[in-house]
């Protein structure tokens, strides 16, 4: 501020000053405010006085923000510090010399650094992400080809002992498909297509989840009617919402207790039974209840409200079961502690209960060509339609399997592909294919993260989702030949490998 300024030139400094959006402390070289804007003023949680205050025990940052200010006469930092609330917060600090005087500007950047933080973690998920996913694809390959394989076992000497490896292989398989599958639903960017979900197979599934997440103080204790019946949810989402119910549970019980999941069919009829915004009909209800302190009515109220605190965990909750046409109850009260109970549609009964695994049908010695890089996978599954009757042509490569197709002797009634073949070579392939006279149809078939892609290429093909056993793939091409759609099929019968 200018010495010979005029008394009107001194008032606009001042209200400039005073006015000035970011907090703005004046010092003198002991560290003493002498003057603070309003924006300083109320600042809320620090005393700006106190912190810029100079002393050899300050924090090391603050420190050598003052030296570089008082030596060079321009300083910037940032320094972390602890508020009133004891919540820790990162200050920027712009300083300059004035004389005697130092003016110290300060932007309170918590909220910023925060959010670079989300970004980082982001980007390190995405490059794990891209990794899981490669992972996740050559494993699935991999248990495919063991599950096509095990088909030869009966056959070999000592049948029955061979018979027992191959049901302990093939629920060895579906163990380790069923890991890709948590793996991927972990990294998945973009949602998962509704399919059928047996609830109680599916929260048994979940127990070890459910008992990680609520530590050993806590006794997770499952109830389930085993024919409570089947839900068409996207999994990963259900799995997600009962793992957030047991988290939120796990934090009403700091010194333990006992965490139960209930699972039963109810049917609903006019009126409602209390039942919030439920209509009448069948569903499959799952109840999570806990023996820790109470909600209080307030508490009940923003439980579900999207914040940036704990709280907002069970807002994923309530979006997913209104997605589902779903409903909810909370109930909680003293010594009896808290219990939401989810109310998911029931899904129509199947038609035809019996599974691709229990009747298969074997081919009439049609022509089959497959597409598929993995050279492991693609004999597994030669092996396996050359045991169902069919006559098998395999190729690794788009340029392969067209040459094959030229020189096959049979008319190709149907081609096995990778989703992943696709734009040009997989165009060029059917072009030649068919100009070799051949009028095939077309079966896809994908990992958890190809499903999006196959969809995409061909909207109309069936598509067979990785991992599949020989019952599955004997299915699949059955009803590819017959011209039967299979992508509910994909999503609802994969048994091996969902």
């Amino acid at each position: 501020m200018r010495q010979d300024a005029s008394w009107p030139e001194q008032r606009l400094y001042r209200l400039i000053f005073e006015s000035a959006p970011d907090p703005t402390v004046v010092v003198d070289d002991d560290g003493r405010a002498l003057l603070m804007n309003r924006a300083a003023r109320e600042l809320p949680g620090i005393d700006l006085g106190r912190l810029l205050a100079w002393s050899p025990a300050r924090d090391p940052e603050l420190t050598s923000f003052r030296a570089r200010l008082r030596v060079g006469g321009r300083a910037q930092g940032e320094v972390a510090v602890v508020d009133d609330r004891g919540r820790e917060r990162r200050l920027w600090l712009a300083g300059r010399a004035y004389g005697p005087h130092y003016v110290v500007v300060v932007r309170d950047v918590t909220e910023q650094r925060h959010d670079e933080a989300e970004v980082q973690q982001l980007r390190r998920r995405e490059a794990v992400g891209l990794l899981a996913a490669s992972i996740v694809h050559d494993l699935n390959n991999a248990l495919t080809a063991i599950a096509c394989t095990s088909v030869l076992l009966p056959r070999a000497p000592e049948a029955a002992r061979a018979s027992e490896l191959s049901h302990d292989l093939a629920r060895a398989v579906q163990h380790a498909a069923e890991l890709t599958r948590r793996v991927h639903a972990l990294l998945r960017r973009a949602p998962s297509p509704p399919q059928r979900v047996d609830v109680p197979g599916a929260v048994q599934e979940l127990r070890p989840l459910l008992e990680g997440i609520a530590g050993s103080a806590v006794a997770v204790h499952l109830d389930v009617d085993e024919g409570a019946g089947d839900v068409v949810v996207e999994r990963e989402r259900l799995d997600h919402a009962l793992l957030q119910l047991a988290a939120d549970a796990r934090d009403r019980m700091p010194r333990g207790g006992r965490l139960t999941v209930v699972v039963r069919r109810v049917t609903f009829g006019e009126p409602r039974e209390g039942v919030v915004d439920c209509a009448p009909g069948a569903y499959v209800s799952i109840g999570v209840t806990d023996t820790g302190v109470e909600i209080g009515p307030a508490a009940r109220e923003r439980l579900f409200e999207t914040r940036r605190d704990e709280a907002s965990r069970l807002a994923g909750v309530r979006a997913f079961i209104a997605d589902t046409g779903g409903c909810f109850t909370l109930g909680s009260a003293p010594e009896q502690g808290t219990s939401v109970v989810l109310y998911l549609p029931l899904a129509a009964t199947r038609a035809n209960a019996g599974s691709p695994a229990e009747s298969p049908t074997r081919g009439d010695s049609e022509a089959v060509l497959i597409v598929e890089r993995d050279d492991i996978l693609r004999r597994a599954m030669r092996a396996a339609l050359l045991d169902g009757g069919y006559r098998v042509i395999d190729a690794p490569t788009a340029e392969t399997a067209a040459r094959q197709a030229e020189q096959c002797p049979w008319p190709v009634a149907l081609m096995i592909e990778e989703a992943a073949l696709q734009g040009s070579s997989a165009r060029a392939l059917a072009e030649r294919v068919r100009g070799h006279g051949h009028t095939p149809k077309l079966l896809l078939t994908a990992g958890p993260e190809e499903i999006a892609c196959a969809a995409s290429r061909e909207p109309a093909a069936p598509v067979l989702r990785k991992v599949f056993s020989p019952a599955d793939l004997l299915h699949a091409v059955r009803r590819a030949l017959e011209g039967a759609g299979l992508h509910d099929g994909a999503a609802e019968e994969g048994e091996t490998g969902s």
